[in-house]
């Protein structure tokens, strides 16, 4: 019975590791992407990202 597990497991591994280096490349991106608008003006980004997190935590509310 074990031997019946081996592939769905494997495929299963198979769609993490592929969806977790999806997930891993985006936020590398993203991190590009902070540290330039971060160097551009710096008071504009904190303004930005308050007004993210503010949106962010509204739809965690509804």
């Amino acid at each position: 019975m074990a031997k019946a597990y081996i592939i769905p497991t494997l495929v299963a591994g198979i769609l993490l590791l592929i969806i977790g280096s999806g997930l891993n490349y985006t936020n590398i991106q993203r991190v590009k992407q902070f540290e330039k608008h971060y160097n551009e003006d710096v008071s504009a980004f904190y303004q930005s990202e308050i007004e993210r997190s503010e949106s962010t935590l509204k739809e965690i509310k509804k």
